[in-house]
């Protein structure tokens, strides 16, 4: 049976997660983390938990669920907006940094280090609102018609990425994972 919207979004959000614990391991590995997995992780917080996981939402969930009902202002759906730029933000932060520390600037890291702490305990605390208070509310609004239209719409976002986009950055969530087993 295919998955349906909110099973595919969720499972975004949990590959996410063991990438922000792998990258937690490894920043706090007294030799410090690899600078490759450091270019890796940001590649997937950026391409895909950011241009790819959150587009999907904007413009697709989003959207349809504020047809049905679901207010853009003053409720969950404008603070999971609030937070997905509150997260460029973060991501705009921590780029120039991930930069450095990869070309091997090592002073660099207590800074990189608040920078990603704080990138990820905002998009954890943003996963949880989203899993448990707006996605079951969207579920309660949404038609069968409409899960069609969403779950075309998220494979639409990836394919305009490119071929397997998901495939693709879940295999490298899996190879972050691996590699911040220190």
């Amino acid at each position: 049976m295919a998955q349906q919207w909110a099973e595919l979004l969720m499972e975004d959000h949990s590959t996410t997660e063991k990438v922000f614990e792998a990258v937690a391991r490894a920043i706090a590995a007294p030799e410090g983390p690899d600078p490759e997995l450091i270019g890796k992780a940001v590649d997937y917080f950026v391409s895909y938990a950011d241009q790819c996981h959150n587009k999907k939402e904007e413009e697709h969930l989003f959207p349809l669920i504020e047809q049905r009902g679901i207010p853009r202002s003053g409720g969950p759906l404008a603070v999971m907006l609030q937070e997905h730029e509150q997260s460029k933000e973060l991501l705009a932060a921590i780029e120039p940094l991930a930069a450095s520390y990869t070309a091997g600037d090592r002073s660099v890291l207590p800074r990189l280090n608040k920078a990603i702490y704080d990138y990820t305990e905002l998009v954890k605390q943003h996963y949880w609102k989203e899993n448990d208070i707006l996605y079951p509310m969207a579920q309660r609004v949404v038609s069968q018609a409409d899960e069609a239209a969403i779950i075309s719409g998220i494979e639409a976002v990836e394919a305009a990425i490119g071929p397997d986009t998901r495939k693709k950055y879940y295999d490298i969530a899996a190879a972050i994972v691996r590699a911040g087993e220190v």
